[in-house]
């Protein structure tokens, strides 16, 4: 979305109003300003508020950390191991790795040199693995602070806990008197219910009831909707704990904290038994129903998942409605849609104590189907006008999408649901707009070792589509064995419409990785066959093919087929108003120019294409695409002469490398022309200077690297049509050839200076011999010295 840095934190803003606790703050505050201080633990019973407090400290310390505060969710972790922890802070701090093999080591690694604030929140779910990972990171990484919330305290040394009490009830200035009765008050406005003076007897003593706990309190003020303050004080206070349905103790485990406050407990589990006896029993399965969803929920999800609880879509509505009035369901008011939330601890309590099993079940497929269905329309529509909305939706959505095939996955008979869900997420491209990867990976590797031993396509499309991931991670070893078992597996399936599939992988291999340049050229044939094979239906692998077809001619054909296919994938992208897809198409056509096109104009040219690609991708959160744009600026200036800018553009685009796991040497194609802009960069600074330039832009903020990389190169580079013209018809190229075989370079090393290939090169060469009438190398070098004038053996900017 506009004006996001996704680098700088994720803490969400605040939907409602923050009461009282003002002394709090500033004590998270003042204790994470020293240095001794690094851990911070909010410690208090479920309901008190922890989260909500953790939050605010967090938002009014974040400038404090040069990599911002990231909040990491443990509420629904469900294994209390290390590498499972690990895991949930990598994903939350979008550091992409494959889950299964996360460690406190690794991560340590991954946060070396960043000075950022983890707020941890929920603890007690994992407590003991929180404390060993805690403890690790805190040694490892020097520039890291935790903040954590738990219902106890983690037990490490230099901990410093705080102990978050109930609001307080008392006070001496009317309804404003004190943090419960103004947070009482602002509430019950906010259903619609307007608390008097003369009402404040009654709401102190409802606070008091309460014991001052916020969540109860929000949940008693959404009852005022339907019973006074009067009749609700009377009920509360009227309430005695009845265990004989074993329910009471069930939820009291639930919401357990520290020893001496089981009166809070009490008193939250009769604020939710009052809340359930007000509902019918549809109300209380579509509460059920909807404590399925994970990070929130869409009307139409809604609906879609209790349409077998409720008559109607109206009758949906009404019943959601009383759930909003109830406060089990919260708003937040979007600009487009309502979207609509549970507390974890209100979904928690329908999950637990509410749902049987069989209801709990039906429920998550309900949920399972409704995303299945949504991923299915999405990969069929990824390439269209709607392309960014769906973008927009499916990050929106991915708490409740991963929900969905992780619990498909978890159900032996659903296994098979699972994979083809996850070969539609691989479709979609997400993972690279958002850095989830190892998500994508991990659920295509799920259904491969579910898949029965005998092939079927779907089996072809998850090793097709894992091996396509590994060549664009740089893991060729990885993908040539996908790659194999794909076709054998396709063989006995002997299905034709999945050979484009397979064409369209094996090209992509070819020109990625394959070391023998003269066989690397066939990448674009392969991909060309496979765009024109693959149905026009299935339009976003279509465009997928098409557009590495252009990007394999612009690294691997000549000048007349790069540009060709460029265009070819931006006007299919304008005829199907793609414009994410679009913004790719510039960055192919940039990269078209920038090794095809006459210098220096060119880079010129491949600049501007970059960060067309580049504003569009920024405004849009996406933290893909980024990687490449600021790599291809970095190589563009190198070819103007601008070495600064270039290595630290470099060093940016090295650390989102990092982040995105993208093993650059295993691509071929980036890795020769990264090694031209090394190498001018370096001659034109210097070795030490070079490496300074590179670590400064490593550690540059992202917004930072991104301004850089937007600076108007026509600015800093006065670029016109009065360069020197080749001689004698030569093209551009020839001459810049003629140029740097004067100075004595192989056609090795005139191909690593060009990105081009050293057979490319000994072509060129035998053309202007041919032209020029001249027996050999040295011949060129003499022609160039007598017949260029004012040349001289100095290698022209190419």
């Amino acid at each position: 979305m506009a004006g996001e840095e996704p680098v700088r934190g994720n803490l969400r803003p605040e939907v409602t109003s923050f009461v009282g606790r003002e002394r709090l703050v500033a004590d998270v505050a003042a204790r994470l300003a020293r240095p001794s201080i690094r851990l911070v633990t909010l410690a208090g019973v479920g309901g008190i508020g922890k989260t909500r407090l953790a939050l605010r400290a967090a938002d009014a310390v974040a400038d404090r950390y040069d990599d911002g505060a990231w909040l990491v969710d443990l509420a629904e972790a469900d294994t209390d191991t290390a590498s499972h922890v690990c895991g949930a802070i990598a994903a939350a701090l979008k550091i992409v790795g494959e889950p299964d093999r996360w460690s406190v080591d690794l991560l340590a690694g991954r946060l070396a040199g960043r000075k950022l604030l983890l707020l941890l929140d929920n603890c007690e779910h994992v407590l003991a693995a929180v404390r060993q990972v805690a403890y690790g990171l805190l040694v490892a990484a020097a520039g890291l602070d935790i903040l954590a919330t738990s219902r106890e305290k983690l037990g490490i040394y230099g901990e410093r806990v705080i102990d978050v009490p109930p609001l307080s009830v008392r006070g001496t200035r009317g309804l404003s008197e004190s943090e419960a009765v103004r947070l009482l008050v602002e509430r019950a406005e906010s259903a619609g219910v307007v608390l008097l003076e003369e009402d404040l007897d009654d709401a102190r003593r409802l606070c008091t009831l309460l014991d001052g706990l916020p969540l109860a309190i929000e949940l008693a003020a959404g009852r005022l909707m339907d019973l006074s303050l009067v009749g609700l004080v009377d009920q509360l206070g009227e309430e005695r704990e009845d265990h004989t349905d074993g329910t009471g103790a069930r939820f009291d485990l639930l919401v357990g904290g520290p020893r001496g406050s089981r009166s809070h407990h009490q008193t939250l589990r009769r604020t939710f038994e009052w809340s359930r006896a007000r509902l019918t029993v549809a109300q209380q399965r579509m509460w059920v129903r909807l404590a399925a969803f994970r990070g929130g929920f869409t009307l139409d999800a809604a609906q879609s998942v209790c349409s077998d609880v409720v008559g109607s879509r109206a009758e949906g509505l009404e019943m959601l409605t009383t759930l909003i009035r109830q406060s089990i369901v919260g708003v937040e008011r979007l600009s487009d849609e309502n979207r609509y939330r549970m507390l974890e601890t209100v979904r928690q309590y329908a999950m637990h104590v509410i749902g049987s099993d069989a209801e709990i079940r039906a429920a998550r497929d309900a949920h399972a189907d409704y995303y299945r269905t949504l991923v299915r329309r999405a990969a069929l529509q990824w390439i269209s006008p709607d392309e960014v909305s769906w973008m927009l939706l499916v990050r929106q959505e991915w708490s409740n999408i991963r929900a969905a095939i992780t619990y498909l996955f978890g159900r032996r008979d659903q296994e098979l649901a699972g994979a083809e869900m996850a070969v539609n997420l691989s479709r979609l491209r997400h993972w690279a707009w958002t850095s989830i990867m190892a998500d994508v990976r991990q659920w295509l590797q799920w259904g491969i070792a579910a898949h029965p031993p005998t092939p079927t396509r779907l089996l072809v499309r998850l090793l097709a589509n894992q091996a396509w991931i590994a060549l664009t991670l740089g893991r060729s070893d990885e993908a040539d064995v996908l790659i194999q078992w794909a076709r054998s597996a396709a063989e006995v399936v002997d299905e034709p419409d999945l050979e484009p599939l397979l064409l369209y992988v094996e090209g992509t291999r070819m020109w990625l990785a394959e070391p023998d340049e003269q066989r690397a050229v066939q990448a674009v044939d392969l991909l060309a066959e496979a765009s024109a094979r693959i149905p026009a239906e299935e339009q976003s692998d279509r465009y997928a093919a098409l557009y590495f077809e252009a990007l394999a001619a612009a690294f691997l054909g000549d000048t007349e087929t790069a540009r060709a296919a460029g265009e070819r994938a931006q006007l299919a992208a304008e005829s199907h108003g793609a414009q994410w897809s679009l913004s790719w198409t510039w960055w192919a056509r940039g990269m078209g120019e920038l090794l095809h096109g006459e210098m220096p104009r060119a880079a010129v040219d491949a600049i501007a294409l970059f960060q067309r690609g580049l504003r569009m991708q920024r405004d849009l959160g996406d933290m893909g695409e980024p990687t490449w744009c600021l790599w291809g600026i970095a190589c563009a200036a190198a070819h103007l002469g601008d070495a600064a800018r270039a290595a630290r553009l470099l060093g940016a685009s090295r650390r989102l490398q990092q982040v995105n796991e993208i093993t650059l040497p295993g691509l071929r194609p980036w890795q020769r022309l990264q090694q031209r802009a090394h190498t001018v960069a370096v001659e034109r600074l210097g070795e030490t200077a070079y490496a300074e330039q590179v670590a400064s832009g490593a550690a540059m903020p992202f917004a930072d690297a991104v301004d850089l990389a937007l600076t108007d190169a026509r600015s800093q580079h006065h670029v016109t049509s009065s360069a020197q013209a080749p001689p004698d018809g030569l093209t551009r190229r020839e001459f810049a050839i003629a140029q740097l075989v004067a100075a004595g370079k192989t056609s090795e090393q005139i191909g690593a200076d060009l990105a081009i290939a050293a057979s490319t090169v000994d072509r060129h060469v035998f053309n202007l011999r041919t032209k020029l009438g001249l027996p050999n190398r040295t011949a060129i070098a003499s022609w160039l010295h007598t017949h260029v004038d004012g040349s001289s053996t100095r290698p022209a900017n190419p």
